[in-house]
Formats: structure tokens, C-alpha cells, sequence
């Protein structure tokens, strides 16, 4: 898949590792992987089954670095509405939803030491990926974490969530550098801080 290739490139060793909308955790593995010891992976994933999915699976491998957190990611703190939607992958943050869960903004979880800074974010939250963007812009104007977004277009309350992230991102010195794909209206977007040093394998 495009979104692996991307990380076997670009996560390196010792790198921390954001994985928001875990669900299933196949990316919180493979980055395990790549991040190495040296490494932390941060899974963020407020479906309790998935959450135990993924607790199954790092306990199973006798994985070290990962760490989960049990709630949802977007530019609040508190309680959201969660809609858990028809299989692992497609629950989205919803004022309809049949599940209550906590919901954090990566900057707020930074400002109070709960987070390290990330290097490398990877986020597929059904439609809310602009507002995770807007509750990380502090640490994204700082510390220019390396970006893989997949975005989607299908529901009503995210029209525009793809050209918001561009739009948002561009306005921080980001480059898009490709948007891979447009399979069921869901766009995989590589992002790169422009003053980072251009990777020779890229």
C-alpha cells in the first residue's frame, strides 16, 4: 500500500512515531518496527475493540515501544460523541454516535508534558483530519513532524477536508508532496516541512 511504502522511507530510527486512528493497529506495527528500540509509537484509537485489538497484538510480540491511548484526536479536550460506525475502520467523530469517548488535541497533550514531540504523524480519522491539524499547529510550527494523512470527502459535515488539510498545511511551510489515489473519495496525502533537507531516497 502507498501509505507503508511511504513510512518504510521516511520513519527512521529513534523517531517518535504519532499513529492517529490506529484502528486495526497495522501501522502502530509497522512502525514499531521502523522507530526500532530507540524508537516510541504512539497509538491513538478510541474503539474499544480495536483498542484491545491492538493490545493483543503488542503483548502477543512482546512490543516495548509502543504505548496506546484510549481516545479519539481533534483540536478539543474532553468528551465527544463517536460513532462506531460498520466495521473497525470506519467509525467517525459524530453528534449522533452510540459511544461516548475522551478526545485530546495533540498540542494541549504536548503543553502538559503527556506527549513527547512527534517526527513522523500519521492520521486516518474518518473525516476529521483538518480539526486534529488545527489542535496540532503549535507543534507542527515548531517541530515540523513529517506527515501522512488520508482524508475523506463522503460525509457531510467534512466537504472539504481534503482542501482544508492542504490549505492548512501549505499556510505552515508545508509541501504536499503527493497525493496518492482517490479510491472511495479518500485521498492519501505525503506532507514535508519545505525547510527540511530533501531525503535522497524520496
Amino acid at each position: 500500500a502507498a501509505e507503508s511504502a511511504q513510512m518504510m522511507a521516511q520513519v527512521k530510527p529513534g523517531s517518535v512515531f504519532f499513529d492517529i486512528g490506529a484502528q486495526a493497529g497495522y501501522h502502530t506495527l509497522l512502525a514499531s518496527q521502523l522507530v526500532g528500540p530507540s524508537g516510541q509509537v504512539f497509538a491513538f484509537e478510541p474503539v474499544p475493540p480495536n483498542v484491545a485489538n491492538i493490545r493483543k497484538h503488542v503483548e502477543l510480540n512482546g512490543i516495548k515501544n509502543v504505548t496506546i491511548i484510549e481516545c479519539a484526536v481533534s483540536d478539543i479536550e474532553g468528551a465527544i460523541r463517536f460513532d462506531t460506525g460498520a466495521n473497525s475502520v470506519s467509525g467517525h467523530i459524530s453528534a449522533d454516535g452510540n459511544l461516548n469517548v475522551r478526545v485530546l488535541s495533540l498540542d494541549q497533550e504536548i503543553k502538559r508534558g503527556a506527549l513527547p514531540e512527534p517526527d513522523f504523524i500519521k492520521i486516518d480519522v474518518e473525516g476529521a483530519e483538518a480539526n486534529v491539524l488545527i489542535g496540532a499547529r503549535e507543534l507542527l510550527s515548531r517541530s515540523h513532524p513529517t506527515l501522512l494523512i488520508e482524508t475523506h470527502q463522503w460525509m457531510p459535515l467534512h466537504k472539504s477536508s481534503h482542501t482544508d488539510c492542504c490549505q492548512s498545511l501549505k499556510a505552515l511551510d508545508y509541501e504536499i508532496i503527493n497525493t496518492v489515489g482517490a479510491l472511495n473519495s479518500a485521498y492519501h496525502i505525503f506532507a514535508r516541512f519545505v525547510g527540511q533537507p530533501a531525503d535522497s531516497n524520496a
